[in-house]
């Protein structure tokens, strides 16, 4: 693989914004060589072509004569009308990556397997249902995608791609994790997202090498005690299934940097959450939540935190604790006041309090020296206090929808200020007019 370097690849969109541990890290790319889009010049060419960029061209068959191109490492197909691939595709034995995403394959072509070059497979967006038994082991495939076809289960040997580091499946009907994905040692990167999984089994524990798995939009109840045996696991998504609780065991995982479990009904947390040190982001958003679980001041590398659509109304005594944390997004709750120990926390890069129940903003805010966007939308605001006018690093701020006549006269003395959203109050116009004319810098909305 020296000669690859990876990309990133995105599915839905999780997250995330996901981190280095996302779903890209192991897929190959080829380096800048010879590149074609057009097949008619390329053939006169043939032997020096290692790249070929046939993508929308409304092909309904495989052009046969791809098959001369020998010296072939990468063949991009997606988005045409292909639904199967002839016998003789497995005589490109340089091929590394094929890509065949948005096509009208019913039947996945395990030919793909005889091509034993082939280090990334892509079939996204198809219309498979089937996805036969083969006999072929692989062991140079990194990345296999399937996401987004219809099928409603695996074949049990997968477990012969025994090279496999990424696998998607996201988007399709399956409705239990196949066994045999636990032979798959070097899996570093598996999505299960938008299926109707209904739990998670217990030989989880046996993936040694995984890095980051989503289960996000299932239907699954509990979370199982081995999963948190996977000593690897740095990201974690559960977002919207059916979960209540987490087990005891959770704070066993000590990589672990980014959790999601938004939309479920997970109102505590086990006392073992406060060991999870590594903890940079975590997704809390849509558990009915009144309360912020005290476990969550011990995470002490925490980056940023999302409370979302809950009922809270306060932060726990020793939030403040959290000096590492850049982005506080509780949007939709109950609060009646920016709490004052944010204040303190002056790393803050980002502040989202839109669709509360805060009326002022107390004094001390001055000292978020850093933060650099403020959203206070859809609140019961009156006005706004003269401090922001000392926030040295305050670009956007955004308080629309409020009940805000007059803008204190020292709010554009800010030599960083470049946007305020101010739609929807009760501004006279010739308090409008003010304010344009204060600081011609700052694009303004109304």
């Amino acid at each position: 693989m020296k000669k690859y370097i990876f990309i990133l690849v995105l599915v839905y969109s999780f997250i995330g914004s996901f981190s280095a541990n996302a779903a890209g890290e192991n897929m190959p790319r080829p380096l800048k060589k010879q590149q074609s889009n057009d097949i008619n010049q390329a053939l006169k060419e043939y032997s020096n072509i290692k790249e070929l960029n046939l993508s929308g061209r409304r092909l309904s068959v495989f052009p046969i004569d791809i098959i001369k191109f020998y010296n072939l490492e990468v063949l991009d197909l997606s988005n045409n009308n292909i639904s199967s691939l002839p016998i003789e595709i497995k005589k490109l034995h340089n091929l590394k990556i094929i890509k065949l995403n948005k096509n009208k394959f019913y039947k996945f072509p395990n030919i793909c397997f005889e091509i034993q070059s082939l280090e990334y497979i892509d079939f996204d967006g198809n219309n498979i249902t089937q996805f036969d038994e083969f006999n072929i082991s692989s062991s140079k495939l990194k990345v296999l995608i399937l996401s987004s076809n219809n099928l409603q289960k695996l074949p049990k040997s997968i477990s012969k791609l025994k090279g496999l580091s990424y696998l998607n499946v996201a988007s399709n009907s399956l409705n239990e994790i196949v066994p045999t994905l636990k032979d798959l040692i070097y899996l570093e990167n598996l999505d299960l997202s938008r299926n109707k999984i209904n739990a998670i089994p217990s030989f989880v524990k046996y993936f040694h090498n995984l890095q980051r798995i989503d289960l996000s939009f299932n239907n699954i109840q509990t979370v199982p005690k081995e999963l948190c045996e996977i000593k690897k696991l740095s990201n974690l998504i559960l977002e919207s299934n059916q979960i209540q609780s987490l087990p005891y065991e959770f704070g066993k995982l000590a990589n672990l940097k980014s959790l999601n479990i938004n939309g479920n009904s997970i109102n505590d947390l086990p006392d073992s959450f406060s060991k999870l040190k590594s903890m940079q982001l975590l997704y809390y958003t849509s558990n009915e939540l009144f309360n912020i679980p005290n476990q969550i001041t011990e995470l002490v590398n925490l980056q940023s935190i999302d409370i979302s659509d809950n009922r809270i109304i306060k932060f726990p005594p020793k939030f403040d604790k959290l000096l590492q944390i850049k982005s506080i997004v509780a949007r939709n709750n109950k609060f009646t006041e920016i709490p004052i120990l944010l204040y303190s926390l002056t790393n803050l890069y980002s502040i989202d309090f839109t669709n509360n129940n805060i009326a002022n903003i107390q004094s001390g805010i001055y000292k978020l020296t850093n933060l650099n966007m403020l959203n206070l939308s859809d609140n019961n605001l009156k006005y706004l206090s003269d401090e922001i006018a000392f926030l040295s690093n305050l670009k956007v701020l955004i308080v629309s929808n409020n009940k805000i006549q007059k803008l204190p006269d020292n709010i554009f003395y800010s030599q960083t200020l470049r946007l305020l959203q101010i739609k929807n109050n009760p501004l006279p116009d010739s308090e409008k007019n003010r304010i344009i004319h204060l600081n011609p810098k700052v694009k303004i909305t109304f």
